[in-house]
């Protein structure tokens, strides 16, 4: 699974934090989803 997180940092804490994951590659690789 491909995936980026984003996280802001304010005096060495995270404060702020995001994330993306691409299971849609991964779910059609491996057969889970298939055309119609």
């Amino acid at each position: 699974i491909t995936g980026v997180d984003i996280d802001r940092v304010v005096d060495g804490k995270i404060v702020e934090h995001g994330g993306s994951t691409e299971t849609f590659e991964t779910f059609w690789t491996n057969g889970l989803i298939k055309p119609v």
